[in-house]
């Protein structure tokens, strides 16, 4: 059973709380834009967004922090649906003999606040203490957050953070709630996001993947850019044969840096579509706070 909210410390929540007025009321609008600049077949494709303060502000927080410190350039999308609806990026490089490699987001966070000084906002503990996991609080219902991003639906433009399977693993940990307290007894499995994100770019085939149980977080700003995108990747598709597909499902194994060891040796797997011809996020850049 979840336990109560506790109080944190008079000092504790006074620093918890000025970190969440920062970082969520502090902010110039309550629709931040983000510019996504992707790469494919030797031409790239600008794509902005606009993301919602109002429906996910942590989410919102987090992923301005990673865009800031770079943590997605360089990135590929590393499955995509048969039917091109959907791109699934911000967690995968290529190796030194390309084939795809699950970048350490855990290691990776850590070396930009030592080396950059970067501080990334906060949001999930170990279970009764303050020693963060780096992990994201899940913003969707399944989680408790009743509110549930209602500004942007999971249609096509949308742009949602996702996080990896967990299998059936009851971990718990502590949320930072927006007030400011801290929630113990939440699922790790639900506040497990790192840096993984999809883009849905089709009206005509869904993600497959609830709204309550990803947090849609931002939604196309101008929607040509996206169809210019989106039909160059299903041109390129539609050419290629049984013999030379654009894309070939392949295994993988899950959760390989997770901070819990009974989730990492778990080894959940799960398919992905990933593309012959590389899709790579040359850039995510913050064009309005």
């Amino acid at each position: 059973m979840k336990k109560r909210a506790r109080r944190l410390s008079i000092l504790g929540a006074t620093m918890i709380a000025a970190m969440a007025v920062f970082g969520f009321a502090g902010c110039d609008t309550s629709y931040p834009e983000v510019k996504i600049t992707y790469e494919f077949n030797g031409k790239k494709y600008e794509v902005e967004y606009l993301l919602t303060r109002d429906g996910a502000p942590q989410t919102v927080q987090h992923f301005l922090e990673l865009a800031d410190a770079g943590y997605y350039d360089g990135t590929v999308i590393h499955s995509y649906d048969k039917n091109g609806a959907v791109l699934y990026g911000g967690g995968y490089v290529l190796d030194e003999h390309g084939d795809l490699r699950e970048k350490d987001y855990f290691s990776e966070v850590k070396r930009l606040e030592e080396e950059k000084g970067i501080t990334f906002t906060q949001t999930v503990y170990y279970e009764g203490t303050k020693d963060p996991t780096y992990t994201l609080r899940g913003e969707f219902k399944a989680n408790g957050v009743e509110k549930n991003n209602k500004a942007y639906r999971q249609t096509k433009g949308a742009l949602v953070m996702y996080y990896m399977d967990k299998g059936a693993d009851n971990t718990r940990v502590s949320t930072l709630r927006n007030d400011g307290e801290i929630q113990d007894g939440d699922y790790y499995k639900y506040n497990s996001a790192t840096s993984l994100f999809y883009t849905v770019t089709s009206t005509s085939v869904s993600s497959g993947n609830s709204e309550d149980n990803y947090c849609v977080f931002g939604m196309v700003k101008d929607e040509a850019q996206l169809e210019e995108f989106a039909n160059a990747l299903s041109d390129f598709a539609s050419s290629r044969d049984a013999s030379d597909p654009f894309a070939v499902d392949r295994d993988v194994v899950l959760n390989q840096n997770d901070p819990f060891e009974q989730v990492k040796n778990a080894k959940i797997t799960a398919t992905y579509s990933v593309p012959t011809e590389t899709i790579r996020i040359v850039s995510v850049k913050v064009t309005k706070y």
